[in-house]
């Protein structure tokens, strides 16, 4: 069963912050988040120590290194998006966001 997904309001911007690459944002939402939602733990790279609990995608675009970083929440089977971004810059927001 696929899992429902929301953004939390910093990675909403972390996303619009992106809005004039939008053949990455396209590739987010029509390929990158449905990859991710059949099996998030699957998918995903647990983290360890400041990001317990929380699991991140990495992909790469154009030579770029990307990280989508989630939690995941079985009783409600979702999961919430919060950080996007390139690798070191996506794991400092989620740690100032957790």
């Amino acid at each position: 069963m696929v899992y429902g997904y929301a953004f939390t309001k910093s990675a909403a911007k972390d996303l619009y912050a992106f809005r004039r690459h939008a053949r990455l944002l396209i590739r987010l939402l029509s390929e990158i988040i449905p990859t991710v939602l059949p099996d998030p733990r699957q998918v995903g790279e647990p983290k360890h120590g400041d990001l317990a609990n929380v699991y991140a995608y990495a992909f790469t675009d154009e030579g770029i290194s990307y990280r989508l970083v989630y939690i995941i929440d079985d009783s409600r089977r979702e999961v919430e998006f919060i950080a996007f971004g390139t690798h070191d810059v996506a794991y400092a927001r989620a740690k100032r966001r957790r």
